[in-house]
Parts: structure tokens; C-alpha cells; sequence
């Protein structure tokens, strides 16, 4: 099975449950365990919270979704071709 995670949390537990070898894609924020931070990156936030305070986080991500925009930019062309099975958000 491939698995697309696009949640830290997610990935996490995959790879906790011995399932890592079917992770083929994470989001730049799933960088645990180590190992994980070696699938290909999917999905990109636009606002990035390690160098935002929470507070600044939540009105950059208040603002992109008021104006009608996605806050993660998402690699479709590689979610086409590489067709996971089943993808956690």
C-alpha cells in the first residue's frame, strides 16, 4: 500500500506502527521520526510556524484563507504519478 501522510501526527503513527516503508509522501512539517524527513515533501505550507509566533500564524493563516486561497501549496503533478493509495490529512 502507499501511504501519503500530510500530518505530522499521522506520520508519526505510521511509522510507530512499522508502516514507514509505505510512506511515499509527507507535508514539509513531518520530521518525525528522522527517517520520515527522507520521503518527498507533498505538501508545502505558505506560512511557516517556526518562525511565527502562534498568534501570527493564525491571523497569515486567516488572511489566506479570506481572500479565497489555499494555505498549503500541493504538488499535484507528483500526487497524479505517484497515485498513493490513501492519504491522511
Amino acid at each position: 500500500m502507499k501511504i501519503c501522510s500530510l500530518l505530522p501526527s499521522g506520520t508519526e503513527i505510521l511509522f510507530a506502527l512499522g508502516l514507514g516503508e509505505q510512506v511515499i509522501g509527507i507535508s514539509d512539517l513531518c520530521d518525525y521520526p528522522p527517517e520520515a524527513t527522507s520521503k518527498p515533501v507533498v505538501s508545502r505550507s505558505k506560512v511557516d510556524p517556526l518562525v511565527l509566533s502562534s498568534e501570527e500564524v493564525e491571523t497569515a493563516m486567516l488572511a489566506l484563507l479570506t481572500r479565497g486561497e489555499n494555505p498549503y501549496s500541493l504538488d499535484q503533478d507528483w500526487l497524479i504519478r505517484e497515485s498513493p493509495d490513501v492519504i491522511l490529512t
